[in-house]
């Protein structure tokens, strides 16, 4: 049998979880956001996206936990206004 290795580029990724996130599908965004930390590179915008998707399913005290994770973890880029939305 042939064994296929799925592959995707982790700013796809990022992209696609976002789109779910804005669509109200948060469900099927978690496991996409799971696979992107599991490859290590976490980015303001993962972590935005990571609140943004523990808001969506009522997670409120997890989400200011990621943005104040966040912050502690990327302090420059918390006082810039590019990672806003």
């Amino acid at each position: 049998m042939t064994m296929l290795k799925a592959t995707a580029r982790p700013e796809d990724l990022v992209r696609r979880a976002g789109q779910l996130i804005d669509a109200g599908r948060p469900a099927a965004a978690a496991p996409l956001l799971a696979a992107i930390r599991q490859l290590g590179n976490i980015t303001p915008h993962i972590a935005i996206l990571t609140a943004r998707l523990a808001e969506g399913v009522g997670d409120g005290d997890r989400a200011r936990r990621e943005l104040d994770d966040a912050i502690a973890s990327f302090p420059e880029d918390a006082r810039s206004e590019e990672h806003t939305s």
